[in-house]
């Protein structure tokens, strides 16, 4: 009995799945990678998004309208020049009566580095690297 193929037909279909899905994944992976790359590149490029959390957002709008304090927006206008960075992360808090901005970066050299920033005066009080 001679068939036009020398495996049956159910190992062909396996060998076949087997081969397509192996195919796949190599063929896929370098473009999952591309993507989530990018996606770690654009979060990285766009430090606005930075926020503080909820109890942040209100103890500083509460400030705000005390005249304790200035916008964010303003302080970062004001001392961006000096961070030498990347702003990964800002806190506000109120220690000994005075807010203040505590403000995360990394240099470019990968070092991270906090800076305490007078939330009244925008005057730099510390710049630590952590």
């Amino acid at each position: 009995m001679a068939t036009d193929s020398p495996l049956p037909s159910n190992v062909r279909v396996l060998s076949v799945s087997f081969l397509y899905k192996k195919a796949m994944k190599t063929r896929f992976r370098p473009l999952l990678l591309s993507i989530v790359t990018a996606s770690a590149l654009i979060v990285a490029a766009f430090p606005s998004h930075v926020r503080a959390d909820d109890d942040d957002h209100e103890q500083a709008r509460a400030a705000l309208k005390q005249h304790k304090a200035l916008p964010l927006a303003q302080i970062l206008e004001k001392i961006r020049p000096k961070l030498g960075g990347r702003t990964i992360g800002i806190e506000f808090e109120l220690e000994d009566g005075q807010y203040f901005y505590e403000i995360k970066t990394v240099t470019p050299d990968g070092q991270m580095q906090e800076v305490y920033v007078d939330a009244l005066t925008a005057q730099i009080l510390e710049d630590k690297a952590d």
